[in-house]
């Protein structure tokens, strides 16, 4: 979940109002650690590079689902009773 500039800023400032870690976890549900990141910056996050491309993921599926003769070790055989890998 994502948080606004504005909440993170205003959880420190509970926090250095004398509010516990705990007791902003209990009130607010976010976690200790998540709010002890915050203090230590309290900047946002980019947006995660580490997600699979997608036109990438497409040509794994093709290749599993379509095998070539090069990749058709790692061809998907499916079966009523199971998935069989081969």
């Amino acid at each position: 979940m994502a948080y606004s500039q504005d909440y993170r800023q205003m959880m420190i400032d509970k926090l250095h109002s004398g509010y516990s870690y705990r007791k902003l976890f209990a009130e607010y549900g976010v976690h200790t650690s998540t709010i002890q990141a915050w203090k230590k910056d309290i900047k946002r996050n980019p947006k995660r590079t580490n997600k699979i491309n997608d036109e990438a993921l497409r040509k794994d599926i093709e290749n599993i689902l379509m095998p070539s003769k090069e990749n058709s070790q790692y061809a998907l055989t499916v079966r009523k009773e199971q998935l069989v890998w081969h």
